[in-house]
């Protein structure tokens, strides 16, 4: 009994880790870039699946990661090779994913600016082209579950919870899973409020008017030069 609540609790906590880190600086990475997406959003529903796309990879290459360390943590390897990967990810990843801020929040606000122009004389064109794919969300969640694994790899919770399971590893198999599991929870926590934003966002963004959405744009793609570079500048 002991035992069973003893791993419900660490299942928990890293509920409450992947909450608590996507409550504070994931959401504020993360939202300005999917604000252009998600505020051209007919309901909540649309919104919610643009979140469960963008959060999916992420969600599933933590699972892999998790079950690559557990089964690391059983064979009783040394985990210098596991932080030197995350390193590389953390660093690389945050120099790939910055880069594409910067740009996507130049395009993103050269077409905010060629809207407000259309508002003003009343005319309405198709914008934002990239950002209107379905499968923007999905590609632009894979690219920042790098940064997400990276940063999980050198993380010291992310050693102490897996590492606090190996109690339960009977075996590989089981070694494998129990990361995964632990992991899987992690990516929960950390896409909730990403879920919450999306849906939302999408819902609150159909009653604006045009002029309050497109100043919004605007500043969310302000948000992500800036972003972009303090990422990019984090990576040197």
């Amino acid at each position: 009994m002991n035992e069973f609540l003893l791993f419900l609790s660490i299942l928990g906590y890293s509920l409450f880790w992947g909450l608590r880190k996507g409550s504070t600086f994931c959401v504020a990475f993360c939202a300005p870039s999917l604000f252009p997406v998600i505020s051209q959003k007919e309901s909540w529903t649309e919104g919610l699946m643009t979140g469960i796309k963008f959060n999916a990879p992420r969600v599933l290459l933590l699972v892999i990661f998790g079950g690559a360390l557990g089964f690391i943590l059983y064979k009783g390897s040394t985990l210098d090779s596991v932080s030197s990967v995350g390193g590389h990810m953390f660093r690389y990843g945050y120099l790939v994913i910055g880069t594409i801020l910067i740009l996507l929040g130049l395009y993103n606000l050269s077409h905010s600016l060629e809207e407000r122009e259309d508002i003003k004389e009343g005319v309405c064109h198709p914008l934002f082209k990239v950002v209107r794919d379905r499968k923007f969300p999905f590609v632009w969640g894979s690219l920042f579950s790098l940064v997400c694994v990276g940063e999980a790899a050198i993380g010291f919770e992310t050693f102490l919870l897996v590492g606090s399971m190996s109690f339960f590893f009977s075996s590989p198999v089981a070694a494998v899973s129990i990361g995964g599991l632990v992991m899987f929870f992690f990516g929960i926590g950390l896409s909730v409020p990403m879920l919450l934003y999306t849906s939302l966002g999408a819902k609150y963004s159909v009653d604006r008017s045009r002029i309050w959405l497109n100043r919004f744009r605007i500043f969310s793609s302000v948000l992500m030069i800036l972003f972009g570079m303090i990422a990019v500048i984090s990576s040197l």
